[in-house]
C-alpha cells in the first residue's frame, strides 16, 4: 500500500483542515492496513 500526504502551506490562516485530512486520514488508512494484515506500507 502507498499513502501520500500533502505538505502544509505556511500561508494558510487555519491549518485545521489540512491537519484533519493528513493526520486523521493517515490514522484511518493505518487502521485499515492493520485490519488487512499488510506486509508493507510506504509513507511518502
Amino acid at each position: 500500500m502507498t499513502f501520500r500526504s500533502s505538505a502544509a502551506r505556511m500561508w494558510l490562516r487555519d491549518p485545521a483542515p489540512l491537519f484533519q485530512t493528513n493526520v486523521e486520514g493517515l490514522r484511518h488508512v493505518l487502521d485499515v492496513a492493520l485490519d488487512a494484515d499488510l506486509k508493507k506500507f510506504v509513507f511518502s
